[in-house]
């Protein structure tokens, strides 16, 4: 495939499918690697070949995630727990793949998929994650416990927590977590989390573990954002490979889904805390139409908030899973975005 290869064609109906494909099927019925359809792919979006909902900046390099070398360097008791990885270019959302995947199926095993672009992004409460070509990570883990979803409640926090410490890895400082799910660097967002439960009828709970990391995002998608956000490109001097990234998060989130699985949050309750960026602070927690005023106390052992108020101390859960926790002084502005 050089040059004004044959396949082109066919690679750029199977890229403009309505139904995507993932870069393992596409690969397939074109009978070359993945490595070689990611070469290929880079070579069209140079070219300033159109396909919908990708659109390369150009002048800027392009590096797509690459499942083959990601596998490749995740240890091997990692890659079985996860149970494999699928990728993909164009995806509505790897949370609505994943979630379609889990009830098509009587029985689903654990599995990764990650893809370059989302063209409906999902955050929490409906609202949507933006996600261009190249600027981050999209990726969602489908995960399974035994335990009931009751037993869960800690779980984003322990997501949000496995992604801060890779990040302090790789050299990242700075960082702080907002109960319940994000990363921010300097009070300014920079991941969210998305967690879809999906009961078993054989028991036990399928969960969707969705992250969304900006890596390194274009200013006006961040000005299309209606809160502070920042990526990588701030935090860091020099941004590894994301697929370097992507490969370190699985193996910190997979260590601390089995810590959680056998200890609860208990285990992670106090570097939680030490982390937290409103714990002492007055804060607003808005629950549909209910608000709550009070201080932070940070968190219990089983991830709930606790919250002094003039009532005395509450434990906030509430009837949604993840509350938002907002700054006083930017309550009315805020409306985030979580992955």
């Amino acid at each position: 495939m050089q040059g004004n290869y044959p396949e082109k064609k066919q690679l750029l109906r199977l890229l403009r499918a309505k139904q995507p494909n993932s870069l393992a099927e596409i690969a397939a019925q074109l009978q070359i690697s993945t490595e070689l359809l990611l070469v290929h792919i880079q070579r069209l979006l140079l070219d300033g070949e159109e396909i919908a909902g990708l659109h390369h900046r150009p002048g800027q390099e392009l590096v797509l995630l690459d499942v083959e070398k990601i596998t490749a360097k995740l240890k091997a008791a990692t890659l079985q727990l996860i149970g494999g990885i699928d990728g993909y270019l164009l995806i509505d959302s790897t949370n609505s793949e994943a979630m379609r995947r889990i009830r098509s199926v009587t029985a689903i095993g654990n599995r990764v998929i990650v893809a370059e672009a989302q063209s409906q992004g999902k955050g929490r409460r409906g609202r949507v994650w933006l996600s261009p070509l190249g600027s981050g990570i999209c990726v969602s883990l489908i995960w399974s416990f035994d335990s009931a979803a009751t037993a869960l409640q800690g779980l984003s926090l322990v997501t949000a927590l496995s992604l801060s410490n890779c990040l302090q890895g790789l050299g990242a400082k700075d960082l702080s977590l907002k109960w319940p799910n994000d990363v921010l660097y300097e009070n300014a967002k920079l991941a969210g989390i998305l967690l879809e439960l999906q009961s078993n009828p054989e028991g036990g709970v399928h969960v969707v573990i969705g992250l969304g990391l900006n890596i390194n995002m274009p200013q006006e998608a961040k000005q299309a954002i209606d809160q502070a956000v920042s990526d990588m490109s701030v935090c860091l001097e020099k941004v590894p490979d994301r697929n370097v990234i992507l490969t370190l998060l699985l193996e910190e989130l997979v260590t601390n889904l089995g810590l959680f699985a056998e200890h609860g949050f208990a285990f992670f309750q106090s570097q939680w805390n030490s982390l937290d960026a409103f714990i002492g602070r007055q804060v607003k927690v808005q629950l549909g139409n209910s608000v709550t005023t009070g201080i932070a106390l940070g968190v219990n052992s089983q991830g709930a908030l606790r919250l002094k108020t003039e009532q005395g101390e509450q434990i906030i859960t509430g009837g949604e899973v993840f509350p938002s926790v907002r700054l006083m002084p930017q309550a009315s502005q805020e409306q985030g975005r979580d992955c």
